[in-house]
């Protein structure tokens, strides 16, 4: 139970802006750790485990033109992080 808190805890926290990790997984493992034990966690597991499908159905009718306008945009936001960051000498980044 405490395992299964503390996975939940820290998904939140791999969610967080800026925290790279799989912070959707490991809540869900956290959940499925909780829901052995509570109700509401089994339900609420139940809910995470249909936005995942409703997810994957959505991304899967994606077009290939909203693929590559995607990927451009995410290539012009790291582009941008790393003119920021060069320009303002911000020690984050190994420059």
């Amino acid at each position: 139970m405490v395992l299964g808190f503390l996975l939940v805890g820290a998904g939140i926290v791999l969610s967080g802006p800026g925290v790279p990790g799989p912070g959707f997984v490991v809540i869900a493992l956290g959940l499925g750790l909780l829901a052995l034990e509570f109700t509401w966690a089994e339900r609420l597991l139940a809910r995470v485990v249909e936005q995942a499908e409703r997810a994957k159905e959505r991304a899967s009718r994606t077009t290939r033109g909203e693929k590559i306008l995607s990927g451009v945009a995410a290539t012009v936001v790291l582009a941008a992080v790393v003119v920021v960051a060069i320009l303002y000498d911000i020690p984050y980044l190994p420059v």
